[in-house]
């Protein structure tokens, strides 16, 4: 922060996973008190107030939680494979699998979750960068890397005081 504006946010490692999220949609869904997510457990108590009262209200296509759509979700878990486990899938000489480890059965189940209780729209195969239905208001939060805060300021400057982003939250919220 440099004179009241920002010009650059801290990478946290590449990709630079972090969390969009509307703010007007957060209070409106979650209450003017909510906060963002620091742990994958209160990412889905959060996703589970914000879905019930989208349902309420009879809501449809807009969702608590988006990801990249398509193959581009991929990238879209290195960050959260490296905080889970210390590393990706495979070891780093590529001869040996880690996804049977206790961290990647915990990740798959936080996918399992997202998806199997309507958090998150399915994908179409088409790649879309999240942060659009964060701006557009199809999601009230989404996973994006750190170019998305550029997206916002060029291709949605009338959301740029709207759309907050904080570092991806982790099992343990560290």
């Amino acid at each position: 922060n440099y004179g009241g504006k920002y010009y650059a946010y801290p990478i946290l490692m590449e990709p630079s996973t972090i969390l969009a999220y509307r703010k007007d949609l957060l209070a409106k869904y979650a209450g003017a008190d909510a906060k963002t997510p620091e742990t994958w457990d209160e990412l889905l108590s959060l996703c589970s107030t914000i879905r019930s009262a989208l349902r309420s209200e009879g809501t449809k296509n807009a969702y608590p939680f988006s990801v990249p759509t398509g193959v581009a979700c991929a990238w879209g878990t290195w960050g959260m494979q490296q905080a889970a486990t210390g590393g990706l899938a495979v070891t780093d000489d590529w001869t040996t699998s880690r996804i049977t480890e206790h961290g990647y059965t915990q990740l798959a189940g936080l996918w399992r979750d997202l998806y199997g209780n309507g958090y998150v729209p399915l994908s179409s195969g088409d790649y879309t960068e999240a942060v659009f239905d964060v701006a557009d208001g199809k999601s009230v939060m989404a996973t994006c890397g750190s170019w998305s805060i550029s997206t916002i300021l060029n291709q949605y400057p009338d959301q740029k005081d709207n759309i907050g982003f904080v570092p991806m939250p982790t099992f343990s919220g560290d």
